[in-house]
């Protein structure tokens, strides 16, 4: 499996301006190319990745964009590449159409490492017309890396991301199962009655302050400018440390246990429900969900979903019976059978015992609703 490994660098000031034209390049080549498949699409006509570059490349030769000459052709390839597998991905999925690149998001170049592209050698990283790049290493690469992508975030800082392969564990015997149900106070509550708190935002009022002092500031003004950076690095530090905690919940999971059942969530509909919304976005379930199953493979581990119409809340984990009255405010519930149930537990035990039903049958890795 590919992985991606991720560090922070330092380039120097010349580096910075050559990585912005290489930044600036590379945007124009996407929304160039954006611009011609769909005048190509309104016309009726098909162009795809070949026609493109063909496309590409008189308009390279074209005196009037000498320019682009400046940056290698592999990356410039790399994008068209990128945009052709947006576009496959969105006919495929219908979702997520391309929108063009603008200067002020995250702006990023990839390089091969074959042909003339970078080297990484004992500790040195360095790419043609950049020379070598300072690097922190904060741990060590596996393999020989395939790509790096270089990427500049809205707060001005770089990062060089590496893709590496490295071998999948063979998958361990099942012997340790766990059930788990995600929820917006509690981040997840597990079948053997372990709950996992929700990481706390103590950023949230400092950020809202930050929002009105911007929205103040003059439109095109220096102050404005330095006030919006001021923004994006309070949603960079929220954003780190939502992943760091969400890597650390999904390594203790798939440590501690061979399969895990998860509910299928409806992200999207869940943040169609305006009280919902924020909290549900904050939470980050769908990336959880990728981390998790992610570190699974990597570890020889499962993760199981299970399907989003199961009843996982309703249901007495004792003795079967729906519990159709039951609310979302409703935090615990007494069954016809006597049992009082913490609704989140509860949860969590249907899912692992859906879980298990379907596994037993000899199915796996499938969406079930029971």
């Amino acid at each position: 499996m590919h992985l991606g490994y991720k560090y922070r660098i330092y380039p120097t000031i010349p580096q910075r301006e050559y990585l912005g034209r290489v930044f600036g390049t590379t945007r124009f080549v996407y929304n160039w190319g954006l611009s011609e498949r769909m005048a190509q699409y309104k016309a009726g006509q098909k162009f795809g990745f070949l026609a493109s570059s063909r496309e590409f490349t008189k308009l390279r030769n074209n005196p009037e964009y000498e320019w682009l000459k400046d940056v290698s052709r592999d990356v410039q390839t790399t994008v068209l590449r990128n945009l052709e597998g947006s576009y496959k991905t969105f006919f495929k999925t219908k979702k997520g159409f391309p929108t063009f690149k603008k200067k002020n998001g995250v702006q990023s170049a990839s390089y091969k490492a074959v042909g003339f592209g970078f080297k990484v050698k004992d500790g040195v990283f360095s790419i043609p017309k950049l020379g070598v790049l300072e690097v922190a290493w904060s741990r060590q690469l596996p393999s020989n890396p395939t790509r790096v992508t270089i990427s500049k975030t809205s707060t001005g800082k770089y990062y060089a991301s590496f893709l590496v392969e490295v071998p999948e564990k063979k998958p361990t015997k099942h012997t340790r199962s766990v059930g788990v149900d995600l929820g917006v106070k509690t981040f997840a509550v597990l079948s053997n009655g372990e709950k996992i708190e929700a990481l706390t935002n103590k950023l949230t009022a400092r950020l809202n302050l930050n929002h009105r002092r911007l929205s103040k500031k003059q439109i095109g003004s220096h102050r404005r400018d330095a006030q919006r950076i001021k923004v994006a690095k309070l949603y960079e530090k929220i954003a780190h440390k939502r992943a760091d905690y969400q890597h650390k919940v999904a390594r203790s999971l798939v440590r501690r246990f061979d399969r895990i059942y998860i509910e299928d969530l409806n992200v999207k509909g869940m943040v169609k429900n305006h009280n919902l919304a924020r909290v549900v976005s904050e939470a980050s379930f769908g990336a959880f969900r990728r981390v998790l199953e992610y570190k699974a493979r990597l570890y020889g581990k499962q993760v199981i979903p299970v399907g989003r119409f199961f009843p996982s809340s309703k249901l007495c984990s004792v003795c079967g019976v729906k519990n159709d009255l039951l609310t979302l405010s409703d935090r615990s519930w007494t069954c016809s059978c006597g049992v009082t149930h913490d609704r989140d537990i509860n949860a969590a035990r249907n899912i692992l015992a859906a879980g298990l039903a379907v596994s037993v049958r000899g199915v796996s890795n499938v969406n079930v609703s029971l």
